[in-house]
């Protein structure tokens, strides 16, 4: 919990730099590009990138080519069958739904999964398709998830998408709903 806490204090704190914000005023994420930022650069610093000018230089190129994706033989998030066969039931009712995960700050861990369901991509969201189906993605998320699978489970209580297994997370909450992510 701590790594957790020190790459969101050099998060906000890379933040107020660029910013160009006094040092001595509190900086609060209150915008949707506050939060997207902060998870850049605690992504940054997870994957041991943390100059200042690789920050910077990913905090003005938000935006991941969808071709590099769409070009590799296996996507870097796995859908189950059961995944596919799911969304495709969810579909049927509007053939341009498509399922949408994102990555989070909160949850017991530090970072929460998201799933939503949506008809209207951005179009700079980075599409993962996989048995005829569609997930599509942010980039900052993206690079919380390479290497993840998403599959949907049913049990007596519930039934929901999840994220069984994900390479860049070091533990997960009891439910599976919130991870910590590698240091």
């Amino acid at each position: 919990m701590r790594e957790i806490q020190r790459s969101w204090a050099l998060a906000l704190r890379a933040l107020a730099a660029s910013s160009n914000l006094p040092a001595s005023r509190p900086l609060l994420a209150t915008s949707f590009d506050s939060y997207r930022n902060a998870l850049i650069i605690a992504a940054s610093h997870l994957h041991g990138d943390t100059s200042p000018q690789s920050i910077s230089t990913s905090l003005r190129s938000r935006s991941f080519s969808q071709a590099a994706v769409a070009e590799q033989a296996q996507p870097d998030i796995q859908l189950t069958e059961a995944a596919s066969e799911r969304i495709q039931e969810l579909s049927k009712k509007d053939p341009n739904m498509v399922l949408r995960l994102r990555v989070d700050a909160g949850g017991c861990s530090g970072f929460s999964y998201k799933f939503d369901l949506e008809t209207d991509p951005a179009s700079d969201d980075i599409v993962v398709q996989q048995h005829g189906v569609q997930l599509v993605t942010d980039a900052v998320s993206y690079e919380l998830l390479k290497g993840a699978t998403v599959d949907y489970t049913t049990d007596l209580i519930r039934a929901s998408f999840e994220v069984t297994q994900n390479p860049n997370a070091s533990g997960k909450c009891g439910c599976g709903a919130s991870f910590e992510p590698k240091i």
